[in-house]
């Protein structure tokens, strides 16, 4: 893999090989949308058959009319369609301004040094370090990782952080969320450490790819923009009527002069357009867009507003949109050892308070607030027991442990998969005391996890044991354990979102 994009993954490029890459495949960014020339804008406005039927009025006007009339006709149109091509603009411009938001910088090997550069800089081959807190600038697989764990949310919507393994090897068809040995651009590591060399950088990565498929989607037209269309044949229709029919009367039969007869014609032709019509609309649709603007929402299209109140089915994205996208303890079980669940969960944990708890991994974050809320002394607690190693979570044992002391005693305290942690457990806590576990109560226990992932939680078990010496390896810290207890983690809803399901299940939609 290093050899397809000739790289050292010791050294990293050197500066004049990325200058070179970074002209062959062009910076690091998303492709933006380009906003089209306001003629363009305006052309496509002019198409509409109201819009057409009220240009021939305004030039036959110009040519056989007054110019005071002429006038005012071609200022009723370029204000009809000015409100339209400005309100669409504007919320172009809004969206635009939203997706340029990213992660300034990131940490890359050049030339056998660490360098931080702008992500627009990084290219193809470029060796990137991952760190917990920061934003993936590109694509690329792993070379090394150390209890790597990404939030992936924004690309699959998923909150639980992806365990990342550089030893994984994959067939190259394996499904997105299957690819544990890559990391996308746009994701954010919330655990561990590692490397990676990248593979593909702005519209050639995952997002690019969402970004341009999203793009080429053609929205249908609205129920009211059918209507309208039809709407304006009609009238066009009868307005037509009017300005041939009156002048062949005229002429024929009353014997008036020809050019008057086409005048009066288009005078009753454009009485019978309702000129004002599309302004009322567009003022009714842009004070619906206003009060959704006041609820955080933009409107990239006017005429959505008027869609939006037509919706009879909604399929809305869980993650993030319905949930807060933060995990917190929903359940612990068995409730009487809560307060030995907790501390393992204390212990046994990655997140610090001295960081941004949206920079960490949302599971060891759920914990800690746990704790705190039980009253739970997190700072004292960490400084009686000081961590002496760590053995990071893998995909292969789907458990962490951690080795700490007082000082006086050493002390193995554990987290993972229930049936993982309970497979490398030979007793079970029982309220003070501990007892054998057997096959029965293992059984049961994982009756009870299994029965908590129905009800929609993330299940964790947290075991422990003292040692007379420090292990040496994870196999021999994670043997002849101690099951205490489960933990069920939970994303909440969002304020409002019962409330919001509520009216739209009584509005009969």
């Amino acid at each position: 893999m290093l050899a397809a994009v000739q790289v050292n993954a010791a050294s990293g490029l050197s500066a004049a090989e990325a200058s070179e890459r970074l002209g062959r495949y062009g910076v690091n960014r998303l492709r933006e949308t380009r906003i089209e020339p306001v003629w363009k804008a305006f052309l496509e406005e002019l198409r509409e058959p109201m819009i057409l039927l009220l240009l021939v009025t305004g030039v036959l006007y110009a040519i056989w009319g007054g110019v005071a009339d002429a006038l005012t006709i071609f200022a009723v149109i370029t204000i009809l369609v000015a409100v339209e091509v400005v309100n669409e603009r504007r919320a172009k411009r809004a969206v635009d301004t939203l997706s340029r938001l990213a992660e300034p910088t990131a940490f890359v090997r050049r030339s056998g040094q660490v360098a931080e550069v702008p992500v627009e800089r990084i290219v193809p081959g470029d060796v990137m370090l991952l760190q917990t807190g920061r934003r993936i600038a590109a694509d690329a697989r792993l070379i090394e990782s150390f209890g790597l764990a990404v939030d992936e949310s924004s690309l699959t919507g998923e909150s639980t952080s992806v365990a990342k393994d550089a030893a994984v090897v994959l067939p190259p068809d394996a499904a997105l969320a299957d690819r544990s040995n890559m990391v996308y651009a746009g994701t954010r590591v919330v655990r561990g450490r590692g490397t990676g060399v990248v593979l593909a950088t702005g519209g050639q990565t995952e997002l690019g790819r969402v970004t341009d498929i999203a793009r080429e989607v053609v929205a249908p037209r609205t129920t009211l923009q059918n209507v309208m269309a039809r709407l304006s044949k009609q009238l066009a229709w009868v307005a037509v009527g009017f300005s041939v029919l009156v002048p062949l009367l005229g002429v024929l039969i009353a014997g008036q002069p020809l050019r008057q007869m086409l005048l009066t014609g288009l005078s009753l032709a454009f009485s019978v357009i309702p000129e004002e019509l599309p302004i009322i609309i567009t003022m009714v649709l842009a004070l619906g867009a206003y009060r959704l603007a006041q609820q955080h929402a933009i409107v990239k299209r006017l005429e959505a507003v008027e869609s939006l109140g037509g919706v009879t089915v909604i399929a809305a994205d869980k993650t993030g949109t319905l949930t807060e996208n933060r995990m917190e303890v929903r359940r612990l079980y068995p409730q009487r050892a809560s307060g030995d669940v907790l501390e393992i969960g204390v212990l046994c944990n990655d997140a610090t308070a001295t960081e941004s708890l949206l920079s960490q991994d949302p599971l060891d974050v759920a914990l800690l607030r746990a704790a705190r809320e039980a009253a739970t002394d997190v700072g004292p607690l960490r400084q009686r027991w000081q961590e002496q190693d760590e053995f990071t979570f893998d995909n292969a044992r789907k458990r962490m442990s951690i080795v700490c002391t007082d000082g006086s005693k050493l002390r193995v305290v554990v987290k993972g998969a229930p049936e993982e942690v309970l497979a490398a457990s030979i007793y079970q806590r029982v309220g003070r005391a501990d007892k054998s576990l057997e096959a029965a109560d293992g059984e049961a226990l994982l009756a009870t996890a299994e029965e908590m992932a129905r009800g929609g939680l993330r299940v964790l078990a947290l075991a422990e044991k003292y040692v007379p010496a420090a292990p040496t390896d994870a196999a021999q810290a994670e043997s002849a354990l101690t099951f205490v207890g489960l933990v069920g983690f939970f994303d909440p809803p969002r304020s409002g979102v019962a409330q919001a399901l509520a009216v739209r299940q009584a509005s009969g939609r």
